[in-house]
């Protein structure tokens, strides 16, 4: 029995050394936690409740209503519309619901065309009258931009405040007499600051066609005397004219409005950062074209009738 009892001693000594069949486990000590100095939990915390502030606060806002639009900025199909406007994000009922508000929209979408972009359902008066105004100007646009051709609707957005310049002062001469059945009529004609511009241009244009003629007249009376025109004076001093002149048609065709962006509808709707979003009150209130979708109807009728006029 003692004999047995060494042979265990020496078997079991012989496994748990170092070159035994069972191998040690050694154990890996876990990695000691960070510590968070005082500043940063503080940095950490506040970020966080700004974080859920602002979740909470873009909750508030898309559901209450707002009112904003845009203009297709070419001729396009509607879904190619949708899919440059909306967004992965954009809430499936936010799409529905501005969808629903443009039923005016043609089919292809015509370049100029608004858009109108409701954030929510109407609640009141108030809003549900201001949808239906926005709405309004939208559908007196796309029905005449729908009867232009591609030439004649490229003309109209290209040109459209000088051509609105012309309306509005057609308009004021036929105000006294009442206006014709097929034109739109808005409580305040000018555009404002783009009708002041556009009557500048054109005053220019006058003022330099007046200069060229006297510089005609004046060289012509001067070779009635001397018998010559002095061509090297007489082309320097037309060609800075011609110059002149061409600085204030260049003028006439570049876009004198700008409207301000409205960032707030575009962040709420999660709508393309590459979309042009502006405030409904531009065109409903005090904006820079008030009775915008109205003026282009008026414009598109006008430009119509000069073309059927003019080849």
């Amino acid at each position: 029995m003692q004999e047995s009892k060494e042979a265990v001693k020496r078997a079991e000594a012989k496994n748990f050394a170092g070159g035994g069949s069972i191998p040690s486990v050694s154990t890996v000590p876990e990695p000691t936690p960070i510590q968070e100095t005082t500043q940063q939990k503080v940095a950490r915390q506040r970020k966080n409740r700004i974080e859920e502030t602002e979740k909470g606060w873009e909750k508030i806002q898309a559901a209450m209503f707002d009112l904003a639009w845009m203009q297709s900025p070419k001729t396009q199909s509607q879904s190619a519309l949708w899919k440059a406007l909306f967004t992965d994000d954009t809430p499936k009922e936010k799409q529905q619901l501005i969808k629903k508000a443009n039923t005016h929209l043609n089919e292809p979408v015509r370049e100029g065309e608004i858009v109108v972009i409701p954030t929510a359902e109407p609640r009141n008066t108030k809003e549900k009258e201001a949808l239906s105004a926005l709405q309004e100007e939208a559908k007196a646009a796309s029905t005449e931009l729908s009867k232009l051709s591609d030439e004649v609707l490229t003309t109209v957005n290209r040109h459209f405040e000088v051509l609105d310049h012309f309306a509005n002062e057609s308009l004021k001469q036929l105000e006294a007499d009442g206006l014709p059945s097929d034109y739109y009529a808005y409580a305040s004609l000018g555009v404002g600051v783009a009708s002041a511009t556009v009557q500048q241009h054109l005053q220019n244009i006058n003022n330099v066609l007046l200069e060229i003629n006297d510089l005609y007249a004046a060289q012509v009376a001067m070779a009635s005397k001397t018998g010559g025109v002095n061509y090297g004076v007489f082309v320097a001093q037309r060609a800075e004219l011609f110059k002149k002149l061409d600085g204030s048609f260049a003028g006439l065709s570049k876009r004198s409005i700008r409207l301000p962006l409205y960032t707030q509808v575009k962040r709420n709707l999660k709508l393309s950062t590459k979309s042009v979003i502006h405030n409904a009150d531009e065109i409903l209130e005090s904006g820079f074209v008030k009775s915008l979708g109205k003026r282009i109807a008026n414009v598109s009728i006008g430009a119509s009738a000069a073309k059927g006029v003019y080849p």
